[in-house]
């Protein structure tokens, strides 16, 4: 990642520099702590010849059964991972994760076209949070929520351009 755009991004969303911490995904799983929730992120990789499916999840593990599956709220349903796809010419979509003293936050990149397409990039802004409203029974107790989406200005190849380029409009 580069340095100036991760700068640039981490002001866009409104924190400061030393407030923010980019998490880089490890070879497989990446472990987080974040306001004393423990956390793995579990990166995977599909070799596809010239087109690369990776996938992007977190879960928490259970000494007593099954891992708690951490899902993303997108388009108003939980998904329990990000798809993560790239050609030879862009990427389609792809994602930032997050951590400060309030927590984890996901940006996901995505937008529609064949590779070497240029369209308008969709940005979805979600943040770690619990569900304490015991109304919510289909909402898992915990999940990355959606706070904010919005569509670039431009249209761009590579959704990691259209990050870089935009990057000053999450703050809204």
């Amino acid at each position: 990642m580069k340095a100036p755009f991760l700068g640039a991004l981490l002001l866009a969303i409104g924190l400061p520099l030393h407030a923010q911490q980019a998490i880089t995904p490890q070879r497989d799983i990446t472990s987080i702590s974040a306001n004393g929730i423990e956390l793995k992120m579990l990166y995977t990789d599909i070799d596809r010849g010239n087109h690369t499916l990776r996938t992007i999840t977190f879960f928490r593990s259970n000494d007593k059964g099954p891992a708690e599956q951490i899902p993303f709220e997108v388009n108003e349903k939980f998904i329990p991972t990000l798809q993560l796809n790239a050609g030879a010419d862009c990427a389609i979509s792809d994602f930032r994760a997050f951590k400060s003293k309030a927590g984890l936050r996901v940006i996901y990149a995505e937008r529609e076209g064949m590779w070497a397409d240029d369209r308008r990039v969709t940005f979805t802004v979600m943040e770690l949070k619990a569900n304490d409203d015991q109304e919510s029974v289909d909402a898992p107790a915990l999940s990355f929520r959606q706070v904010n989406k919005f569509t670039s200005q431009r249209k761009f190849c590579d959704v990691n351009q259209a990050l870089d380029a935009e990057a000053a409009r999450l703050k809204k």
